[in-house]
């Protein structure tokens, strides 16, 4: 994961997609590629100097599935310590 992580830092960087101190909103499914990409962004917060926060929006579409992807986002942005907007 290092390799990425220190890619998308690059990036990041060189393209000023960051300005430190700023907060970073991240929309995080629960299904896979959100998930990864909050872990990522978690990796980098102090790196980049930003807060990070996710917000998960179920739509009421997918029944039960959607309160477990809800779930585990929630329980993610729990153990990365990061707020988390849920609507």
């Amino acid at each position: 994961m290092s390799l990425v992580l220190n890619r998308v830092e690059s990036f990041m960087r060189s393209q000023e997609m960051i300005v430190p101190g700023e907060c970073v909103l991240a929309a995080v499914s629960g299904g896979l590629d959100s998930m990864a990409l909050l872990e990522l962004l978690a990796s980098l917060r102090g790196r980049l100097e930003f807060e990070l926060t996710a917000a998960n929006f179920d739509h009421g579409l997918r029944g039960a599935m959607g309160e477990d992807e809800r779930a585990l986002v929630e329980a993610a942005c729990r153990r990365l310590g990061s707020r988390v907007y849920i609507r």
